[in-house]
């Protein structure tokens, strides 16, 4: 049973679908037909393995798809009065063409013969050498090498069959000879059958049934497909249910399997259903000893609503012969879906229990939501856990999946007016590993530049962050605790926890003042590792012979920092660009102004401001060479930039310098400072040379703008034209098209 359930999915790649009940015949079909096909079918001799492969040809898309293309009809084109006839309403049109037609008026009966001979009652066409149409029993029978009939009532793809179809237009249903066809669900299948009868429905309900003897199917598309089916008895109702026994399942030419049916649900939409199981071939036909069975998905799908569906399924592994890292396992998954689309929400819920047969165990959560409360508002959710991660990554075979990180994330955004808020957070689990990576919560407050009057604009902006890490893994000084047990008096070892922490709160808040530009923010921050660590301290920083050293049970670092500084406006815009800059800057850069730690006993320190003054000339100097071939003119330009910055000397206390576990011998970060940086930008731009027609249209627009300015002149290296130059080019690269190359270089100097 286990090989007919693998070789049904090899097949059928579609999810399972719950059956319907087998249709009952309603009892409007025709006697002669469903007779006809009866006595047909008796004389067939049973088929053999050489009869399929002999019967299977090109059968793929392409070959239905000429076929079709090849019997295609051209309907003369209808004179004033045969389109008065046709387009007159409450008759129903029934067309004829062929090469020769003979009409007997007594038995109601017409024959066509020609190569392309067609009869198209309604929406029916039916194509062939030779058809003979009863107009009173609206039964038509068509005979030659190749017929096509196209009916949307037994599906979108056409009916190709060998030899002959009767066909019984009123009722939509017939019986014909050596037939291909193909049916949608969901994917494309290609049916054929020696002898076949096929009924259609014109009701909404659109079940078309195929009944077919000694034929086969597959779902493979190429010219020569790569497997398929071959069944005694075959049945199709479109929209609902194909099956065929027996079958054997041919790869190529070659004979695989026998199974005693096929089973494939053509339903649309969502269904309850058995989930067919996912097993492989090596798992059903052992080639080694070693090798050990494994099958998953093996479960039911519920449609709980409209908005809702969920499915139980389990995993399964064998124990035989096993080992200490493949111990086999036994899992169970439930899983929730649910989405609203009228109120944007979507998600889903899950749980898994995974256990070993070691005795081992774990359980793994998940849960996803996205929802949209308006434009600007919206929620994501992803919550992933699991109790024993070293599992996951001895389970898995795939090596990605055994590396990959459990991570869960949290987003909440919202805007009102100028103002943007993002709050949310992050947690990452690593296989194999139980440090646990949080960062919650994370907010963020951002703003449009608000504009107060004319002259001043405020842009704010604040952030909160909060990042930790439990049971770090790398190993310091410590990391081990060792204790005495009490009652043995025997001494052990216990793993040192290893926690840490870092919050921070920044608040942006920038000014602009009749043309001044105040940079002003201000950040607190908070560092705690919670692990003993080994410290030298200095009790006189001024002396270096007198360091001890401590271990401290956790040591932290908490600051308070203050940048502030404006921007002078421009000089000599246009030509040198010369800015220049005025800030207050800490004397030592590397801590903040007022900290404290471990070392200092939990007391706030500080250290002093000093201020920074800068200037900076940014020129651009252009040059132009002809062009060559496709390039009508190249132009280069060299941007320079130079800044000069020079702090003071500042002071440092020795409370400071004992907080950050400096000394004062060889400290240098309170010298006066003296900072020069060059750098610069060349680029080269190429301006393609226009075509013929685009001449004329450049020729106007620029008729109209002759008094905007000099466009179109030859432009000038020079110190003061350069900036007029620049606009002219802009105005050139807009109508034609440019190429640009770039390179840069930069180079600074601080002496002291």
């Amino acid at each position: 049973m286990v090989g007919l359930l693998a070789l049904a999915q090899l097949a059928f790649t579609q999810s399972a679908e719950a059956q319907r009940p087998r249709p009952v015949r309603t009892g409007t079909e025709r006697a002669d037909s469903i007779a006809r096909a009866r006595q047909t079918s008796d004389t067939l001799r049973p088929r053999t393995a050489a009869d399929s492969a002999r019967v299977r040809e090109s059968i793929g898309r392409g070959a239905l798809d000429s076929a079709s293309a090849r019997l295609e009809v051209q309907w003369a084109t209808p004179d004033s009065a045969m389109a008065a006839l046709l387009s007159r309403p409450g008759y129903s049109v029934t067309r004829y063409q062929g090469d020769a037609v003979v009409f007997k008026a007594q038995e109601h009966t017409m024959n066509l013969v020609g190569k392309r001979a067609a009869v198209q009652r309604d929406s029916a066409t039916l194509v062939g050498d030779t058809i003979q149409f009863n107009d009173s029993t609206n039964i038509v029978i068509a005979r030659g090498d190749t017929l096509l009939l196209r009916d949307p009532s037994q599906g979108q793809d056409d009916i190709i069959a060998l030899g002959s179809i009767r066909y019984d237009v009123n009722n939509r249903r017939g019986v014909v000879r050596n037939v291909t066809t193909a049916v949608e669900s969901g994917q494309r299948w290609i049916v054929h059958g020696k002898v076949a009868a096929f009924k259609g429905d014109s009701t909404d309900n659109g079940q078309a049934a195929f009944y077919a003897k000694d034929g086969w199917l597959t779902s493979c598309e190429e010219l020569e497909p790569h497997y398929h089916f071959a069944a005694r008895e075959l049945k199709l109702v479109s929209r609902n249910v194909m099956v065929a026994r027996p079958a054997v399942l041919y790869i190529a030419d070659i004979p695989v399997m026998w199974l005693p049916f096929v089973f494939q649900d053509m339903r649309a939409g969502r269904r309850s259903g058995i989930i067919p199981p996912r097993v492989g071939f090596n798992q059903i036909f052992r080639q080694s000893p070693f090798l050990r069975r494994t099958i998953e998905d093996i479960g039911y799908y519920v449609a709980l609503n409209d908005y809702m569906d969920a499915q139980l399924s389990m995993d399964w592994r064998s124990d035989a012969r096993s080992t200490a890292f493949d111990p086999g396992y036994l899992k169970f998954t439930g899983q929730m879906n649910y989405r609203w689309r009228d109120r944007f929400i979507s998600g889903s819920l899950a749980s898994s229990y995974h256990y070993l047969r070691n005795g081992q165990s774990n359980t793994q959560y998940s849960l996803n939501h996205q929802q949209e409360f308006s434009q600007r508002t919206r929620l994501n959710a992803s919550f992933n856990y699991v109790t024993n991660t070293t599992i996951q990554r001895n389970i898995s075979f795939n090596p990605q999946q055994s590396l990959q990180t459990i991570r869960s994330s949290l987003n909440y955004s919202t805007g009102r007016g100028p103002i943007s808020l993002n709050i949310g957070g992050t947690q990452t689990q690593y296989p194999g590993r139980g440090q646990l990576d949080r960062d919650f919560p994370s907010l963020g407050i951002t703003s449009k530049p608000i504009r107060v009057g004319e002259n001043f604009t405020w842009t704010p902006g604040l952030n909160i962050t909060n990042s930790q890490s439990f049971d770090i893994d790398q190993v310091g000084d410590f990391g081990f605790r060792y204790v005495r047990d009490p009652v043995t008096n025997v001494l052990d070892s216990v793993s040192v926890r290893r926690n840490t922490r870092r919050s921070s709160i920044s608040f942006e808040t920038p000014i602009q003042l009749y043309g001044f530009n105040w940079r002003n923010s201000i950040r607190i921050s908070d560092v705690l590792n919670d692990f003993p660590q080994r410290r030298t301290i200095y009790t006189d920083v001024r002396d270096t012979s007198s360091k001890v050293e401590r271990v401290f049970a956790r040591d932290f670092v908490t600051g308070l920092d203050w940048d502030t500084g404006f921007n002078l406006p421009s000089f000599f815009q246009g030509s040198w660009n010369l800015t220049p800059s005025v800030s207050f800057q800490k004397v030592d850069g590397r801590s903040p102004l007022v900290v404290r730690t471990e070392r200092t006993g939990g007391k706030f320190v500080s250290q002093s401001m000093r201020p920074s003054y800068g200037v900076s000339l940014t020129p651009k100097f252009y040059g132009f060479f002809p062009g060559a071939g496709p390039v009508e003119r190249i132009r280069h330009s060299i941007e320079p930039q130079i800044v000069f910055a020079y702090t003071p000397t500042g002071t440092v206390s020795d409370e400071f310098l004992a907080a950050n576990g400096d000394i004062a011998q060889g400290y240098l970060g309170n010298n006066e400072q003296n900072t020069i940086s060059l750098g610069f930008s060349t680029v080269f731009e190429a301006k393609m040379r226009q075509r013929d027609s685009d001449v004329a249209s450049d020729s106007a627009a620029a008729a109209d703008s002759a008094g905007a300015g000099p466009a179109g002149s030859d432009l000038l290296v020079s110190w003061a034209a350069y900036a007029a130059g620049a606009g002219d080019w802009r105005v050139a690269a807009q109508k034609g098209r440019t190429s640009r190359a770039r390179s840069s270089c930069s180079r600074s100097a601080s002496p002291r």
